[in-house]
């Protein structure tokens, strides 16, 4: 998934964890293209081998850029966000896992008579469930992690 574009990728392995030129992938609309510094990541593998994540990105200006796997959808995709403050940041967090905890709940089939239409309903129910799960303590990383970092005020 693309995460940070090349150039950025080149800048994090130089060790500079200035500002710079991000591209941060938005599902559905353009690319968000910012300055900004890293701050924090927390990415985690799914069962399926592929990953969830949460990035913080601090704006020299003032603000942040918080950065996400949109938890619930298939196949799975990148959203970003641009938020006042870190505390708007953490606020946003928790408002994906109230919409993701509300979603996880798995949905009868259409077709009841039919088994393959059955375990096609219970093996999309289980991966959305352990998409959910695997966001939920993801979210839960970062909220504990990010926290610590609310006191420190936006340059």
């Amino acid at each position: 998934m693309g995460q940070i574009m090349a150039q950025d990728r080149q800048d994090a392995a130089k060790g500079d964890d200035g500002p710079r030129m991000v591209t941060l992938p938005r599902a559905g609309k353009p690319p968000l293209r910012l300055k900004a510094q890293p701050v924090d990541r927390v990415l985690r593998r799914s069962a399926d081998g592929g990953s969830l994540e949460l990035a913080l990105w601090l704006r020299p200006r003032g603000g942040v850029a918080l950065q996400y796997t949109r938890p619930g959808q298939r196949p799975r995709q990148l959203d970003a966000v641009t938020l006042p403050g870190i505390e708007e940041a953490l606020d946003e967090i928790e408002r994906l896992c109230v919409s993701v905890a509300r979603r996880s709940r798995p949905s009868p089939p259409r077709r009841r008579n039919q088994a393959k239409d059955v375990l096609l309903a219970l093996q999309t129910a289980f991966a959305e469930q352990e998409d959910a799960r695997g966001f939920l303590e993801l979210a839960s990383e970062a909220l504990e992690r990010w926290a610590q970092a609310a006191p420190l005020k936006d340059p």
